[in-house]
């Protein structure tokens, strides 16, 4: 992975010597990593996920928060959790792709090729890798073809099966976006196989299937939808719901 990806991300430390326990931080934290116990500030470092919002916020009036370096594989937190770390590959501050979020700037979904997205985790809960895992073994397993250009793609080891590098398992993060394309022949195996690995997480799992109109406005992917029971709707992304 090039480091050079994430050369701004940092990890948020605690200068306790400033602190004077006003728990004003507490509410900041989107993952309840800071805590408040017996009037003495700590961080769960376990559960923090290096989003820097303690520190970007300006909350504490003694400046307690301090970014540092952070090292292999922490840092990855920070990447898909801090809004102001940009990636290498998108060139972008965020988690998917410019084509996920506006759906019209490079036009690849048409045809008969669909996209199909899962936002694995949400803040104040977050989500593993183990769990992103899940969620990418399953759209390998439905056959979909990841998106190149996704910042995930740096950590897909292996895509014909959908494995992470296990050093990543552990980390913790936000969320994550992952992303594919499938022809629509493909697009109920990988819903279906998507439905059922987000059924064994504990994190929650945000599915949305995107994709263009034809000609005529009809879209090729609607009889799939309406087959599976989920609501179709003309805006061309349509959120299928949580699943969790």
């Amino acid at each position: 992975m090039d480091l050079g990806a994430i050369r701004r991300a940092r990890r948020m430390k605690l200068e306790p010597d400033r602190c004077f326990d006003c728990g004003d931080c507490v509410s900041v934290c989107p993952v309840d990593a800071i805590r408040l116990q017996a009037g003495v500030i700590s961080v769960d470092q376990a559960r923090c996920v290096e989003c820097g919002v303690c520190w970007r916020t300006g909350i504490c009036p003694t400046s307690v928060f301090e970014p540092e370096e952070l090292p292999w594989p922490r840092l990855v937190r920070a990447l898909f959790s801090d809004p102001a770390t940009e990636h290498r590959r998108t060139r972008l501050a965020g988690r998917g792709t410019e084509e996920i979020k506006t759906n019209d700037v490079r036009h690849c979904y048409v045809g008969d090729w669909v996209g199909v997205a899962a936002e694995v985790g949400r803040p104040g809960v977050g989500a593993s890798f183990h769990d992103v895992q899940c969620v990418t073994q399953a759209f390998a397993e439905g056959g979909a073809r990841f998106v190149a250009d996704n910042p995930l793609m740096e950590l897909i080891a292996d895509p014909a099966r959908g494995r992470l590098d296990p050093t990543l398992l552990d980390e913790r993060v936000l969320s994550v976006i992952v992303e594919g394309l499938v022809p629509v022949v493909a697009l109920e195996p990988t819903l279906r196989a998507l439905v059922e690995a987000c059924s064994r997480l504990s994190a929650p799992v945000l599915l949305s299937v995107v994709g263009g109109h034809d000609i005529d406005g009809s879209m090729s992917y609607r009889p799939v939808l309406e087959k599976m029971a989920f609501t179709c709707l003309p805006t061309g992304k349509m959120n299928l719901g949580f699943m969790a």
